[in-house]
C-alpha cells in the first residue's frame, strides 16, 4: 500500500474513538491509517495573509477615524464651532459601540495581528507626529514668530495625515511583496 509522503502514523481503532483515548494493541484488529499534515499547512499558508490582510484593513481604517477626529478638531478652531468635533466624535463612538458590542468584530479586534498593526498604526500618526510637530513648532518660534494654537494643531494634523499616509504606503508595498513570493 503507498502512503502519502510526509504522512503521519495513527492506529485508528473503534474502541478507540469510543473511549476517546489510546488503547494500546488490540491484537491486530487496529487498522493503520496515515495522517497527512499537508492540509494544514496549506491552510495556514492561505489563512495567515488573510489575517494579515484583516489586520491590516482594520489598522487603516482605524487611523483614518482617528485622523478625522483630529482635522476636525482643526476645523472647529477655524469655524468656532463644536459641530465637526461632535460629528466625529459621534462617529467615532458609533464604531467603538459597533466593534464592543458585536462579538464576531471584538473576536477579530482581540487577535494579536489586528493589535500589533494598530500599534504600529499609533505610532506613525500619534507618537512620531507629536515629536515632530513639536520640534518643528519650536524652531518655527525661534526662526520666523510665535505660533497659535490652531496652527500649532494644523502642524500636528498635517504630520500626523503624513504618517498616516506612510503607513498605509508601506502596507501596500508589503502586501505587493508577499503576493508577489506567493506566485
Amino acid at each position: 500500500m503507498d502512503w502519502p509522503v510526509g504522512a503521519k502514523w495513527t492506529e485508528y481503532t473503534a474502541r478507540h474513538r469510543r473511549r476517546g483515548g489510546i488503547t494500546g494493541r488490540d491484537g491486530g484488529n487496529a487498522r493503520r491509517i496515515a495522517v497527512s499534515s499537508t492540509p494544514f499547512a496549506n491552510r495556514r499558508d492561505t489563512a495567515m495573509p488573510r489575517v494579515r490582510h484583516y489586520a491590516d484593513i482594520v489598522a487603516i481604517l482605524a487611523g483614518l477615524m482617528w485622523i478625522l477626529v483630529f482635522w476636525s478638531v482643526s476645523i472647529s478652531a477655524r469655524m468656532d464651532s463644536l459641530e465637526p468635533v461632535l460629528a466625529a466624535l459621534f462617529l467615532l463612538g458609533t464604531m467603538l459601540l459597533l466593534s464592543f458590542a458585536h462579538r464576531p468584530i471584538r473576536v477579530h479586534l482581540s487577535r494579536y495581528h489586528v493589535r500589533k498593526r494598530r500599534t504600529e498604526m499609533w505610532m506613525h500618526i500619534l507618537a512620531l507626529p507629536m515629536l515632530l510637530a513639536l520640534l518643528l513648532g519650536v524652531i518655527l518660534e525661534v526662526l520666523i514668530a510665535p505660533l497659535s494654537g490652531q496652527q500649532k494643531m494644523l502642524l500636528f494634523n498635517v504630520l500626523a495625515t503624513a504618517g498616516w499616509v506612510v503607513y498605509v504606503m508601506t502596507l501596500v508595498v508589503k502586501f505587493i511583496i508577499h503576493q508577489c513570493r506567493r506566485r
